[in-house]
Order: structure tokens, then sequence, then C-alpha cells
């Protein structure tokens, strides 16, 4: 009996082993692939994987710490921040110091900025390398925090933003918006040409940027054949972008190889009139990267702002000027100086000679968060002075930048990454083109009055369509226990749903019922003090898919601006966009022919409330 017995206990022991072997062979794989995946710039599959690896292995906490790293890199920020989270709280020898100086940066650009200051003040007296970047920037964001409680105190009521649609933006960035002779607009983009889905797939592979035109005619832009004539293999696979086009005969541009899955070397090229492409001698540096041209001319000498983190600088990239002669050749290059270059990034300059002031975008001056757009007086190339932040509505917590203003300054373009643009990864991944208007108060109220009643026609609509000509108010019932809450658990969320707003065809005005049932939810949602909303928006099956996702995105606009307005927390309200991709009832009916009972239900915002279980 003793021999069967220590026979089983081997077995038992050879099963523990090879199933524990298995464990460890498993979570080493995923490990690999982590690692691999993050090398290679794609964080989203890091995070996974690194994810996968910790639940398996949660003694192991430096696999969390990469998971909080791959999700911050991706701009996943709410994964980032319960990432770091769940780190500082199993860190008992605070090994990651750098997770208080994260978390407090994510919670700038998430607009919790009393907690950001908590874990900045934190970073202060945990960080054990007092010469490190972020020890530095920690100290300046705690010398600048009362500057930038005042920024978002004084929200600028005058400037009226415009996201551009679907056509100028797309699910990809979009980036340096360029204005010429107010017909002509050029932007840097990543997504993929109008080619052949094979060559696509290639373009999309190769994650290039490229260069889009786009003609202005009566109020619309329409897209245009442009092409740079980059000749040669060696240009083959660089992105190229920062068009700057200065005269009809002559533009500036930036042409950039990958020097690893996250970073770029980038020169800038001249292409003038009647001459070969060139790259532009004593301003690009070897080895750096050289970018953002802004072109202006001054007594018929050409001028060069740019980007660069050459040598000579203050540390991480800065703003600087070339001069150039008669025959476009650099003959003196300059630091714009320490009131505008910092150890932080600046980047993106736009000279605006009618106020001889320089805009450019910084992530060290006081700010909300990530890049933001400022402001300084020019005293001469190398001095400028009363550097300030061009403030709310402009930016945001998020990345603002390539600003450009009219010589009246009331109106600009810029790009950027806030909230309410079109993300690939459903994140804050891509940025967009948005426009700023200065307005006077009866202009806002006027344009407000229009874009809220403004009903847009479909391209694709059947002519004389019954709904085309009229809206019916959607015959939906209010159900008589409204308040009560039906749970449904969610990951670490409780889901509670309330009723669903309901527009008509090709509307997103939101009639009086529409109203009704929103002044109910914002009694709820004071009332019982719920963590998140999130408006998810549809249309039905009519009109294109660009077209769809447009409306339902206004549709869902239209639904935050009312809760906003009247009490509800803008960081409190999320919304995605769907067009006509989620329906709930069938657009047709079986014999093909029109289901207009179905597409009534399609033609929604549903409000989708959270509270933390």
């Amino acid at each position: 009996m003793k021999f069967l017995f220590n026979t089983r206990l081997l077995g038992l022991s050879i099963i523990l082993f090879l199933t524990y072997n298995s464990q460890a062979q498993l979570i080493k794989e995923y490990k690999k692939y982590a690692n691999i995946a993050y090398k290679q710039g794609d964080y989203k599959l890091a995070m996974e994987h690194y994810f996968e690896a910790y639940l398996k292995d949660s003694f192991d906490i430096s696999l969390l710490y990469q998971y909080a790293e791959s999700a911050r890199m991706y701009q996943s920020y709410d994964n980032a921040k319960d990432g770091y989270e769940r780190l500082i709280q199993v860190d008992a020898f605070e090994k990651y110091d750098l997770a208080y100086f994260w978390l407090a940066e994510i919670n700038k650009v998430l607009g919790n900025y009393d907690l950001a200051y908590t874990y900045f003040s934190s970073f202060e007296s945990l960080c054990k390398d007092k010469t490190s970047y972020p020890f530095y920037k920690t100290k300046n964001e705690l010398v600048n925090k009362p500057i930038v409680y005042q920024i978002l105190e004084d929200t600028n009521k005058s400037q009226f933003i415009n996201h551009f649609d679907l056509g100028i933006n797309s699910d990809y960035s979009e980036l340096a918006p360029n204005l010429y002779s107010d017909k002509e607009l050029y932007l840097t983009t990543l997504r993929l040409p109008d080619q052949t889905e094979e060559k696509n797939n290639e373009e999309l592979a190769q994650h290039r940027f490229h260069v889009l035109k786009f003609d202005g005619n009566l109020g619309f832009w329409d897209k245009k054949e442009f092409r740079i004539p980059l000749e040669g293999k060696k240009y083959k696979y660089s992105h190229v972008g920062n068009y700057e086009k200065v005269s009809d005969k002559e533009a500036y541009f930036t042409v950039c190889k990958s020097a690893s899955a996250s970073a770029l070397t980038c020169n800038i090229f001249v292409n003038k009139e009647d001459e070969p492409i060139r790259k532009l001698e004593g301003i690009n540096h070897s080895g750096g990267t050289t970018t953002q041209p802004y072109v202006y001319i001054e007594n018929g000498k050409t001028n060069i702002y740019f980007s660069s983190n050459r040598p000579g600088g203050y540390g991480g990239m800065d703003i600087w000027i070339a001069k150039l002669d008669k025959e476009g050749f650099v003959i003196k290059v300059q630091n714009c100086g320490d009131a505008i270059n910092t150890a932080g990034d600046e980047m993106s300059p736009f000279y605006q000679a009618d106020s001889n002031r320089l805009f450019f975008s910084s992530d060290w001056h006081p700010g909300l968060g990530g890049l933001d757009i400022f402001k300084a007086d020019k005293m001469n190339d190398s001095t400028y002075a009363n550097v300030s932040n061009v403030g709310i509505p402009i930016n945001s917590g998020i990345n603002e930048l390539d600003f450009e203003w009219d010589s009246n300054q009331k109106k600009g373009y810029f790009a950027s990454n806030r909230l309410g643009s079109f993300f690939v990864n459903g994140e804050y991944c891509c940025h967009d083109i948005y426009a700023v208007e200065v307005l006077s108060d009866s202009e806002i109220i006027a344009k407000n009055a229009v874009f809220r009643d403004y009903i847009e026609d479909y391209d694709l609509i059947e002519p004389n369509y019954e709904d085309s000509v009229k809206v019916d108010t959607p015959k939906v019932i209010k159900p008589n226990n409204f308040d009560r809450v039906y749970y449904e658990v969610t990951k670490s969320y409780i889901e509670l749903r309330y009723p669903t707003i309901y527009f008509g065809f090709n509307s997103f005005k939101l009639n009086q019922f529409a109203l009704n049932t929103l002044d109910s939810v914002i009694s709820i949602v004071k009332r019982d003090s719920l963590d998140q909303i999130e408006l998810a928006a549809h249309t039905d099956g009519k009109g294109s898919d660009i077209y769809n996702l447009r409306l339902s995105k206004k549709r869902a606009t239209f639904v935050q601006s009312y809760l906003i307005e009247n009490g509800i927390d803008s960081s409190y309200i999320k919304f995605g966009f769907y067009g006509e991709k989620e329906p709930i009832a069938s657009n047709k009916f079986e014999d093909g022919s029109d289901n207009p009972e179905g597409r009534k239900l399609n033609r929604r915002v549903e409000l989708r409330y959270y509270k933390e279980d």
C-alpha cells in the first residue's frame, strides 16, 4: 500500500509539474509576442498580450506596467489609467515610480485636474531620478498649476469651433491644414488613397502619410487629384506631408522615413516651377528631424519657421527660423530663444505678419494637457515676449497643433485629437481638422439656430420620397416606469437602460418629445450621481455610409450639447456614432420593399448610463 501511495503521489507531482510547465510556457509565449508587438509599434496587440500574461501570472507586476505603457502608447487612456492604478496598489516597494507621473499626465488628458496634480505631487516626492525629464516636467507642472486653473475658467465664448465632417476628415489622422488663396486647402493624411482594394491593403500595411488637395467652391470642399512628383526608389516608402504652398510657383513640404516603429526622421524639401525638387540644404540635420515649415516673405526675402531637434536647441523639438537668399538657399539659421523653446517639445510654428505674432504648439508651457497652442509677440528673430496659451475652446486636454489664423484673426484652422474626432480605434488615436471663427454674440446665436434646425438632403434618396418632405414625430410611448433601473452587469460597471431618443427622417433636430425625455434623464443623472453617460447614435439605411456616419455624429452632438447646457459635466459624457451599421429593426421587408416603421426605430440615440459597481 505504501508503494501504491508513493506511485500515486509521484503521478500527481508529474501532473502538477506538467501543468505548471505548460502554464509557464504559455506566459512566456504571451510575453514574447507582446514584446515583439511593442517593438513593432503595434501597441494594441502588445496591450492585449501583456494583459493576458498578467492574468496568468499576477505576481509579475512588470507585466501590468507593460500593459499600462502599451495602452498609453496606443492612446487608450482609460485602460492605461486602470493599469497604472492597479500597479501602484500592488507595487509595495514603489519600484515603478513613473506610474504616478503617467497617471498625472493621463488625468490631465481626461480633464481630472485635481487628481492630476495630486499624482504630480506624489511623483515629486517618490521620484528616484531627480535629474530625469519626468521630474523636471513635474516641477514645471506644479509651478504652472495656478495658470492652468485660470485657463480653465477663461473660456473664450466668442470663438465658434467647427469640426469638418468625413470627407475632409477620415477615421485616420488629418494634420497640417494649409489654406492657399481661400480657394485651395492642403492637408496631410494617413487615410488610404482611392485606389484598388489590393493597393489599399498595401498602403495600409505601409501606413504612410501623404498630401491631399481640396478646392473650395461656395463653401464646399471638393477633393482633387494631387501628387508631389518625388522621383526615385529612395522615396517609394516615404511619408510626405506639411505641404506649404507659398505661390503658384513655389511650395515647401516634409519627407519622412521611419526610424523605428514609433519615430520618423524628416527633412524639408522645396518644389519650384521649372526646377527639380530638392532637399533644402542648410536647414536639415543628418540623423535628426526637421519638419513643419511655415514660409513668409518679408521685404522680398524668404523666411522659414520650422521645428527641429537639431543641435543647439533646448531639448526635444524646438522652433527655429531660417533666412534664404534670392536663389532660395539658406544663409542663416537661428533658434527662436528660450521664451519660446523649452525642455519639452515646441512644434508647428505659424507667423502672422499683420500682428507680428508667432503661434506654436508646446507640451511644456502652461497647458491643459498634451500639446496646446500658444502665441507670442515677436521682438526680433531670436527674442519673443508675452507667451500665452490661446485657451479654450481652441485648446483641450488632448493635442492641438498646426494652427493658422487669417490676416484678421477671425478665422483659423488647426488639428486636434479631442473627443468627437473620428477615431479608427475608438479612442484618441487620430487627429482631425477643425476650424475656429470669432463671432459676435448675435452671430453665434444665429449660427447655432441655423445649425440646430438645418436638415440636409441625402444624395441617394428616391425623388419625391414622402419622408423627404414631411418629418413625423415618432409614435413612441414613454414607459410609466421611467425611473425604474434595469441592471445588467457589464465588466466592472452596471449598465442602466433608459429610453431611446428618436429622430425624424434625415434630421438631427431634437423634437419636443426628445427634449422632455432628456429633461427626465437629466433629473435622474443628477439625483443618482451616475458616473458616465454614453450616447450611441444611429441612422436608418437610407443614404451613403459616409453620410450616415456624419448624420449620426450630429445626432449625438446635439444630445450632448443639450445635456451640457442643462448642467451635466461634459467630462461625464462620451458618444459613439455608428451610422446605419447597427439597426435594431429591418429597414426593408423580405421582398425588398421599404419598411418606414423599421427605419423610424433605427433613427435613434441610445442613452447608456454607468455607475460604479
